[in-house]
């Protein structure tokens, strides 16, 4: 039973495309993993709720293995055409706030703000906005080097035009 505690898809679509990734697709022991990370983190649901959504998708209209081992990796979904005209791979995760958070916790700011609003006899709504700023280049920042993708494109290969996800 799936009780995702922040929910991006309605759980009665997850659990139907959960439902139709059995038995081709995942196995018992991967569908018990998926429903535990359904039920975890909000970070960790949400990443796997788009494991399903999209394993779904594609598998109406491609081959899907979900976590397959590629030379030491395992990718979230790998996906090929049904003539294998091209082949692709796919790693979800969920983009957070979390760390930005824990650094500057406003949210401490903003609980107080409210307290001391509401004693005061303040009514009605507030604006408050805290600005930010970005610094160095994405590579410095996220520590990502392209020369290091696990899993390079083929030259040439291009997705076709009339694959649908629906």
């Amino acid at each position: 039973m799936i009780c995702s505690p922040v929910a991006i898809f309605p759980r009665r679509i997850i659990q139907q495309e959960l439902d139709s990734l059995r038995p081709h697709i995942i196995g018992p022991s991967q569908e018990k993993d998926i429903i535990t990370r359904l039920n975890g983190r909000e970070r960790q649901a949400i990443s796997t709720e788009w494991e399903v959504v999209l394993a779904a998708a594609f598998a109406r209209n491609a081959n899907v293995r979900y976590e397959p081992s590629l030379g030491g990796k395992r990718p979230d979904l790998f996906i090929s055409a049904a003539d294998n005209s091209i082949e692709f791979v796919i790693d979800i995760v969920a983009v957070s706030d979390e760390e930005s958070d824990r650094k500057n916790p406003a949210y401490y700011f903003f609980e107080e703000f409210r307290r001391v609003a509401a004693k005061s006899g303040l009514a009605g709504g507030f604006d408050i906005r805290i600005g930010d700023r970005l610094t160095g280049n994405c590579s410095q920042r996220c520590g990502a080097r392209p020369a290091e993708n696990p899993y390079p494109m083929r030259p040439g290969v291009r997705f076709p035009a009339a694959m649908s996800l629906a």
